[in-house]
């Protein structure tokens, strides 16, 4: 429980770095919290930050289950453009 706690603080301590450092691509024509293939990205983001962070195996699907329900909060749809060629 105590690494959980802390895993989460360290979340939501540096999601603003993290942010930064990470390139952010969301789903072409993501438009709502609920679109399944946006689900999919906060779910795999959320798993390389707990490999980032050395989460171990048994806590890791707790991790990526909270970090995932905060995400939308994080990087919230509509605040980074997805990259495209111009």
């Amino acid at each position: 429980m105590k690494r959980f706690v802390l895993a989460a603080l360290t979340v939501a301590g540096c999601s603003a770095a993290l942010a930064a450092q990470i390139p952010v691509e969301y789903p072409s024509g993501a438009r709502d919290q609920r679109d399944p293939r946006l689900v999919a990205f906060y779910q795999t983001r959320c798993a390389e930050f707990a490999a980032a962070n050395g989460t171990a195996a048994k806590d890791r699907d707790g991790y990526v289950g909270w970090c995932a329900g905060r995400m939308a909060q994080v990087m919230p749809v509509g605040t980074v453009e997805p990259s495209g060629s111009e």
